[in-house]
C-alpha cells in the first residue's frame, strides 16, 4: 500500500515551471532561407499581425547543427542563472515570480554582439555553450521546442529587436538574431518619437503575453538617445492533468510572514490522489502535472514556516536531488489559489551577478556595430502568474535598452509635486508684481 502523506500548503510557495520535459522534445528543425545583405533591421516584420497571446509567428529557428550536449549545457546554464538571480532577489519583501529563460534569452541576444571583457563576463554568468555554432543551434532548438504545434497547452515565446532608423548595425549580428533567435525586427525613430516607440514596443509585448505584461518599459526608460531595444516574451497556459474541484474550495488561514491571511484553498476532485512526491527532514516537494504531461509545477514546502533556509539551499544540485527522489505516493493536497505580478529593474542586480562591464562606458558591443559605442542602459523584467482550480497561466517579458557610451544624457525635469515659491514679473523692467508660495494646491 502506498505511503500516505498530508501536504498542506501553509507557507510561502516556491513555484518552478519545469523546462526539462519540454527540452526532451527538442529536435533539430529545418533552417530557413535568409537574406544576409541587410545592414539594419528595416524589414519591420514586427508590425505583422499575430494571434494575441500566442506569440507564434509560424517561423522555425535554424537548429540543424544542434547537439544533445549543447542542449543540455544551455538548459543547465539557464537554470543556474535562474537560481543565482533568485538568490539576489529573495531579500526583497513579498512574492517573487520571474522567468530565467526569458531574461537569459534577452541577455543572450546582446551577448551575440559582445566582445572582450564584456563577453567573458556574460559567458561566465550564463554558462552557455562557448562555441558560437553550438550555442546558436541550441538556442534555436529551445526556441522551437517552446513553440510547440498541436499541444494540449498553450506555450509560446517570441523575440523582437527595434533599432534607431539612422543608426547602423552589422549585418552579421542582425542575421544571427534573425536565423537562430527568430527575432522580428523594426526600425524606429527613438530620437524624435521615444514615447510613441515605447508604447508600440509595449503593445508588441502585450500581444504576445495575452495582455498580462502591458507596460514592460516604463515611461522614461526608452529615451531619445536609445539605439536599440531587444525583448523576449514567453506565455504559458495549461490545465491541470488532475483538476481541482471549485465546489470544494474553501477559506483557510495562510501563515504569511506578516501574520495569518485568509486565502482560498483548492482540493483535487478526489481527496487522495497519486502524485510524484519527495520528503526529507527539512521540506516536502510535490509535482503537479499539466495536461499532456510535458510540463509540471514543482512546489517546495518547508516543514517550518520560515522559508529562508530552503531558499538559501536552492540550487541545481538540490533540484536534482528532488528529481531523483520523487516517488509515486498518495498525497492529500491543499493548494492556495493565487494571482500576482512581479516587476524588476535589473541593472544593479545583473552587475552584482558578474556582468558590470556591459553597463559601463567600458562595454564592448563591437559585434553589434563594429565599434565600442554602445552599452546596456536598462534591463527590465516583468512576470505574471495565476494558479486556480483549472490550471495555471504564466507570462513574462524581458527587455534590454542599448544606449551610447559616454556621459549619460539624463532628461531634465521640473515636477512641482511639493511646496514651491513662485513670482510673477515684468520681464522688461524686472519688477516683481506678485510673489508667493504654494504649500497645498487643494486648500
Amino acid at each position: 500500500m502506498l505511503k500516505r502523506n498530508s501536504l498542506y500548503i501553509t507557507a510561502l510557495l516556491l513555484v518552478l515551471l519545469l523546462a526539462s520535459a519540454c527540452l526532451k522534445q527538442m529536435q533539430p528543425g529545418r533552417p530557413r532561407a535568409e537574406d544576409k545583405n541587410k545592414s539594419t533591421p528595416a524589414s519591420n516584420d514586427l508590425h505583422k499581425k499575430t494571434k494575441k497571446g500566442s506569440g507564434k509567428e509560424n517561423k522555425v529557428a535554424d537548429d540543424k547543427a544542434v547537439t544533445p550536449q549543447a542542449r543540455q549545457q544551455l538548459s543547465a546554464g539557464i537554470n543556474q542563472f535562474g537560481f543565482r538571480l533568485y538568490e539576489q532577489l529573495r531579500s526583497e519583501d513579498g512574492n517573487i515570480f520571474m522567468s530565467p529563460y526569458s531574461l537569459a534569452t534577452a541577455i543572450g541576444m546582446v551577448f551575440e554582439g559582445a566582445g572582450t571583457q564584456t563577453a567573458a563576463e556574460i559567458q561566465s554568468l550564463l554558462q552557455f555553450p562557448e562555441l558560437a555554432m553550438e550555442r546558436r543551434a541550441a538556442v534555436a532548438s529551445m526556441y522551437n521546442a517552446l513553440n510547440p504545434k498541436d499541444a494540449s497547452y498553450s506555450l509560446s515565446t517570441a523575440n523582437g529587436i527595434w533599432s534607431q532608423q539612422d543608426f547602423s548595425f552589422l549585418p552579421d549580428y542582425l542575421n544571427v538574431l534573425k536565423v537562430h533567435y527568430c527575432s522580428q525586427a523594426a526600425s524606429m525613430d527613438f530620437r524624435n518619437n521615444a514615447e510613441s516607440s515605447r508604447q508600440e514596443i509595449n503593445k508588441w509585448v502585450a500581444d504576445r503575453t495575452n495582455d498580462r505584461i502591458k507596460d514592460l518599459f516604463q515611461e522614461g526608460v526608452i529615451r531619445p538617445d536609445t539605439k536599440m531595444v531587444l525583448a523576449n516574451a514567453i506565455y504559458f497556459k495549461g490545465r491541470w492533468a488532475r483538476q481541482f474541484d471549485p465546489k470544494r474550495s474553501f477559506d483557510k488561514d495562510f501563515r504569511a510572514p506578516s501574520g495569518p491571511v485568509k486565502a482560498k484553498f483548492m482540493i483535487p476532485a478526489g481527496e487522495e490522489k497519486d502524485y510524484l512526491y519527495f520528503e526529507n527532514d527539512d521540506f516536502k516537494a510535490i509535482e503537479l502535472p499539466y495536461e499532456g504531461s510535458e510540463l509540471a509545477m514543482l512546489a517546495l514546502l518547508p516543514k517550518q514556516d520560515e522559508l529562508g533556509p530552503l531558499e538559501a539551499a536552492l540550487n541545481p544540485e538540490l533540484l536534482a536531488k528532488v528529481d531523483a527522489g520523487l516517488r509515486s505516493t498518495d498525497v492529500i493536497v491543499q493548494l492556495p489559489r493565487f494571482t500576482f505580478k512581479s516587476k524588476f529593474e535589473l541593472n544593479e542586480t545583473l552587475a552584482a551577478l558578474g556582468m558590470p562591464t556591459a553597463f559601463s562606458d567600458d562595454a564592448d558591443f563591437s559585434g553589434m556595430t563594429g565599434g565600442r559605442d554602445l552599452k546596456i542602459g536598462a534591463a527590465v523584467h516583468q512576470a505574471f502568474v495565476e494558479v486556480n482550480e483549472e490550471g495555471t497561466e504564466a507570462a513574462a517579458a524581458s527587455g534590454i535598452v542599448m544606449r551610447p557610451t559616454g556621459a549619460a544624457i539624463e532628461p531634465i525635469s521640473f515636477i512641482a509635486d511639493h511646496p514651491f515659491i513662485f513670482l510673477i514679473r515684468d520681464k522688461q523692467s524686472g519688477v516683481v508684481l506678485f510673489m508667493g508660495r504654494l504649500e497645498d494646491p487643494t486648500a
